[in-house]
């Protein structure tokens, strides 16, 4: 199995040209070499790719395709790897303020010193990561 790009070039309605991640396989049909379609991976535009949400949305859904596809260890690192060489993995720093973020909009309605102490707390487990990663 192999990872097969499909690009759509930037157009009047679409502003950065699009990436489609679709993962295929190689077969022969009366002697001739053919991919065979497996599955939608993902899709992502070019500037989206830059764009920490967007790569979390591609990310979680090529995951999600590959779990259904049951996709073994060696094949699934393959291929997550193609699919890096395009769109890079959200670090984990950028996991987590996006969680924060996600969190924050839902919490709203919070008072604002509980916000804050979120905040305090926030930071100082960044701060522990980093010195766990230091030692």
């Amino acid at each position: 199995m192999f990872v097969r790009w499909q690009t759509r070039p930037k157009t009047q309605h679409r502003r950065s040209e699009h990436w489609a991640a679709i993962l295929a396989s190689n077969t022969r049909i009366n002697g001739k070499p053919t991919h065979k379609h497996i599955a939608y991976l993902g899709g992502i535009t070019k500037a989206d790719a830059k764009n920490v949400e967007r790569r979390i949305q591609f990310w979680d859904k090529a995951t999600e395709q590959l779990d259904r596809l049951r996709v073994a260890a060696e094949e699934r690192l393959k291929i997550a790897a193609a699919l890096v060489a395009r769109v890079p993995r959200p670090t984990k720093d950028e996991l987590k303020r996006h969680s924060r973020t996600q969190r924050r909009k839902a919490e709203l309605a919070e008072p604002p010193h509980i916000l804050a102490l979120e905040d305090e707390f926030f930071d100082l487990e960044m701060e522990m990561d980093e010195a766990r990663e230091r030692a």
